[in-house]
């Protein structure tokens, strides 16, 4: 349920490192990644010990021939002359369905190695182990192209014995397999062995409660690759490291144990040194830390509830349950406590967020929202979520808040945190008279799906009367300039998110036994998405795969759609829905 990867262009500048003033780091901001749907239920508690899924990776092959990827199969076979191999993968091309194979594809002499690639990526229609590659070159061709190219093309173009399927199954790798290869007892997955822990009471820490002498909020990270190299822990038997954080202030405890040492690093690649890459983010004096245990306790025992005071602004809170509100509070990262309480949260961030960046904390214009949990009965606080943001000058003189980091901790997913903490930030964006619109930066499909919602049920609220309208005549009126920069000023809806959400409750008056009707939604939506990927498909030369492929687009956001009109469904916003 998290996420996140990153492309900015925001505040990217060589600055020195927080905590190691001696080295220099690229700092940005990070991608809007993850966070929990609402309805989502799943935890990341459910992913340890478990084996990862192989990831199928296809070899992309270079293809060049002299026929025309709108011709028929028959076409392409008759054509492939170039080598033994070729004719091996024509013959067995030719013993397969129609449907089943993949057309040649026409590419000039002139084609870069990338575009050729993309344009082989373009024929999924079928498996690579149910389909063959026609491949036919000429010398013309392959001294044109660049040496690593031909290279390539060289290669395939050699006598080589098996069958095209069994060839073909050959060129795809899976990373199970390359995981599996010489993986030794020394050579863990840290995934699996590295723990995280929010404790409220020093008594979690002695073993008094039910979770097999564990604190109650115990989880395992989502990514490890951004500490550990590849994911892994080597040299160790047995490896556990465990993370315990005071739930309220942060302050941290850091164990690593093992039951034995490699007596022989070169045998496992070399031994990491797991205290020094956790250290290096666990530094003082923003981040105090510390590896005994037994401070660690009796900084517990001598800091009650109200001793820690949130940083920033308390914007409002809500109620999550009989024993239990929710705080939201909002501040700046450059403000003395905000940037100590951040600099202990960011290493979180690296444990869910793929791609995730430490943030520039000295510049006033990055503001945070927290959400902490609080229990009724003890008072006692802790850390749910965040969402960091920044502001961006937005021609002619406003401003775009741009969503940049979301994530709720796994302990607190599953609750309606995220939407609550999202609805919290248009509110509070709402209040400024400055902010023309509010974006995310690179969401991930399921931050994206929550937004979805929360963005719909804003709109059916603000806009009731327009949708009893449609409810009467069954259908809305267009989205013109007007009613769009209504829709913009109301919710601060980035114009884009605002033709997603019309298109959504549009589609909810399709019918579709309309043949008429339904394909003229079809085409307006497909305008849309040629326009947003104008730059890939108009690469495909061939009008027909062009057409294709935008029309796959399409299923899979009408899809979409599908199960967000669902969601509204159950909970009755659209009134003709």
């Amino acid at each position: 349920t998290t996420t996140t990867t990153t492309t900015t262009t925001t505040i990217a500048e060589s600055v020195h490192h927080p905590t190691h003033p001696d080295k220099k780091t690229r700092l940005q901001p990070s991608s809007a990644m993850s966070a929990t749907a609402t309805q989502s239920k799943q935890t990341t508690s459910t992913k340890v010990n478990a084996s990862r899924p192989p990831r199928r990776r296809a070899v992309l092959i270079p293809v060049s021939s002299s026929t025309s990827s709108s011709g028929g199969n028959a076409d392409a076979a008759s054509s492939v002359t170039a080598s033994p191999f070729a004719a091996e993968m024509a013959r067995a091309q030719s013993s397969l369905e129609a449907n089943a194979a993949l057309s040649a594809v026409a590419t000039s002499s002139s084609a870069t190695p990338f575009a050729l690639a993309m344009q082989v990526a373009t024929q999924k229609k079928v498996s690579p182990s149910s389909a063959s590659v026609s491949v036919a070159s000429s010398s013309s061709s392959l001294a044109q192209l660049p040496v690593s190219a031909a290279s390539l093309f060289a290669s395939l173009l050699k006598p080589q014995s098996g069958s095209a399927s069994s060839i073909v199954d050959d060129l795809m790798e899976t990373e199970e397999d390359e995981e599996d290869e010489e993986r030794s007892e020394w050579d863990v997955f840290a995934n699996d062995c590295v723990s995280l822990h929010l404790v409220e009471e020093a008594a979690e820490m002695k073993g008094t409660d039910t979770n097999n002498g564990q604190p109650a909020m115990s989880f395992h990270p989502e990514l490890t690759h951004q500490i550990f190299d590849d994911e892994r822990i080597l040299g160790f038997k047995n490896p556990r490291v465990d993370m315990y954080y005071a739930s309220d202030s942060l302050y941290s405890y850091m164990s690593f144990e093992y039951d034995e040492l490699t007596p022989d690093p070169q045998e496992c690649r070399g031994v990491t040194d797991v205290g020094a890459k956790i250290k290096y983010y666990l530094e003082p004096p923003d981040n105090p830390s510390t590896t005994s245990r037994a401070k660690f306790i009796q900084v517990l025992e001598s800091s009650p509830p109200e001793a820690f005071t949130p940083p920033g602004t308390l914007l409002e809170q809500y109620d999550l349950s009989d024993n239990e509100t929710v705080e939201i509070y909002k501040g700046q990262v450059a403000e003395p406590h905000m940037r100590a309480y951040h600099a202990r949260l960011q290493l979180f961030n690296l444990w869910y967020i793929d791609g995730a960046r430490y943030i520039e904390s000295g510049d006033p214009k990055w503001h945070i929202y927290l959400a902490f949990r609080r229990r009724r009965s003890s008072g006692r606080l802790s850390l749910a979520g965040w969402i960091t943001a920044y502001p961006f000058f937005s021609y002619p003189q406003s401003l775009r808040t741009r969503i940049s980091q979301v994530l709720v901790l796994p302990p607190f997913q599953g609750r309606g945190l995220c939407a609550q903490l999202l609805r919290a930030v248009y509110r509070d964006q709402l209040r400024d008279e400055r902010v023309a619109d509010l974006t995310v930066e690179d969401p991930s499909p399921t931050f994206q799906r929550l937004r979805d919602v929360v963005d719909l049920k804003n709109l059916c609220r603000e806009f009731a009367p327009l949708l009893a309208r449609a409810s009467a005549t069954g259908q809305l009126p267009p989205l013109h300039g007007e009613l769009e920069q209504s829709i913009r000023k109301r919710l601060k809806l980035w114009k884009g998110q605002i033709r997603r959400c019309y298109e959504v409750l549009r589609f909810a008056l399709v019918n579709r036994s309309d043949e008429e009707g339904y394909r003229a939604y079809r085409l307006y939506v497909k305008a849309r998405l040629y326009h947003r990927n104008e730059e890939t498909l108009s690469g495909i030369e061939n009008p027909v795969e062009r057409k294709r492929q935008l029309d796959i687009l399409y299923r899979e956001l009408e899809k979409e759609y599908g199960y967000l009109l669902d969601i509204l469904r159950k909970s009755k916003t659209i009134p003709y829905y």
